[in-house]
Order: C-alpha cells, then structure tokens, then sequence
C-alpha cells in the first residue's frame, strides 16, 4: 500500500491511496449515504483514524451488512484500481499547474473527496488542492516505476526515472519528504536513469548536492517564516 504524506509546515496528515479493506470499506458506508461523490460532506480529517471519523457519521439507522460492506468494499477497490491504470496509459504525466477544478482521471473520487476535504483547511484551498494532487500523481508514478522493476521495456523505465529525479527538489521544498528519504529514493531511480555505472556515481553526487542545497533553502525559509 502506498501512502501519501500530506504534510503542510507542521500540519501532518496521511492519506491511504493504494486502499487498504479497513479504509476503503468505511468509506463505502460513508460514501454510501452522502447524496453524492461530489455533494458529500467535506472530510475534514484525512489521518490514520479517517475511517473511524468517517464510519461515525454514518446513523445508526443506516447500519450496513456484512455483505453490503463486502460489495461496497469491492466497488471502491475497483475505482481506486481504475484510477491507478489511468497512469500506466499516461506514465509520463506532468505536474498539474494552476488550480485543478475538476478531478484527474488518475485521482479517484474517494482519493477527490479526501483531498478536497484537506486542502479546505489551508489558507490558500486551490493551491493546496494542486499541491496534494500533484504529490498524488507523484507517489502513483513512483509505485508504478517500481512495479516495472522487471519490465524489460528500459526506454519506458528510464523516462520515468528521470520525471520523478527532476520533482524530487519540489517534493522537499514543499514539505513532503525530507532529504534522508529523497536520496534513498534518488538511489533507486538512477539505477534506471544511468545505466552506466561510471556515469551514474558522478550524477548521483550533482543530484544529492542539489538536493542538499535544496533541503538548505527549504529549512531557512522555514525559520524565516517561525521569526
């Protein structure tokens, strides 16, 4: 299962994307009696405990069976799966820019919901809307990359690779991962980016520097915006 950390400044939230049974089926209740994907109540919180916070707004007069949970269940799988195909059509996609008024193909309408519901807590909803959703796009785009590890189409693998090095300064300065775990990212991709061994240890220090340098900015942004 992948997962998005969802972090702004020292707001830190989690997102299930790839669904888990436990999550999905409580939105399924949820979701099944909101009006609508798109009417639906707002979900104001997107942490570990969302599925619990999610099931309790469902009355108790609307108690499911086990075999509606099942079916429900099954049904959100099915569109959380056919959102993640919508990637592996376009694995390349680049970052959305600008405000996303409409929801992504590659973005489900519980993963829409959920996010939507966050974004409405910052101070600027639009901008963080984009952010959330392309740092969605960005963990779907590296479950992919590293569900390829055996495909033999290296073209594919490598133009990939290469996409999600170049966001990697983007995904520190926003806040969503810090340098420890942009370099271990960065060591895989460039397995796929360099083939050459020699090639590959003298972009991995350009990039690592580049990151630091990064990650440095980052920090001092950050202490300026504390004073």
């Amino acid at each position: 299962m992948a997962q998005v950390h969802l972090e702004n400044n020292s707001n830190m939230k989690w997102v299930a994307v790839a669904g888990t049974v436990a999550v999905v089926a409580a939105a399924a209740m949820w979701w099944s009696r909101s009006p609508s994907p798109e009417d639906a109540g707002r979900v104001t919180d997107a942490s570990p405990g969302a599925s619990q916070a999610m099931a309790a707004q469902v009355p108790a007069s609307s108690t499911m069976t086990a075999a509606q949970i099942e079916v429900e269940t099954k049904v959100m799988q099915e569109r959380q799966q056919e959102a993640a195909k919508e990637l592996e059509k376009q694995p390349g996609l680049k970052p959305i820019v600008g405000p996303v008024k409409e929801r992504p193909s590659f973005v489900s309408a519980l993963e829409w919901q959920m996010l939507k519901g966050v974004s409405q807590q910052a101070g600027d909803p639009d901008r963080e809307l984009t952010r959330l959703v392309n740092f969605l796009r960005f963990n779907k785009q590296l479950e992919l990359w590293e569900g390829m590890s055996q495909s033999p189409d290296k073209a594919r693998r490598k133009e990939l690779a290469e996409q999600l090095i170049g966001e990697l300064p983007v995904r520190i300065t926003n806040g969503e991962m810090d340098l420890t775990e942009a370099k271990r990212i960065l060591t895989g991709l460039l397995n796929d980016a360099e083939p050459d061994a020699q090639a590959r240890g003298k972009r991995a220090a350009a990039e690592t520097a580049r990151l630091a340098s990064t990650a440095d900015a980052a920090a001092a942004a950050s202490q300026g915006r504390q004073q």
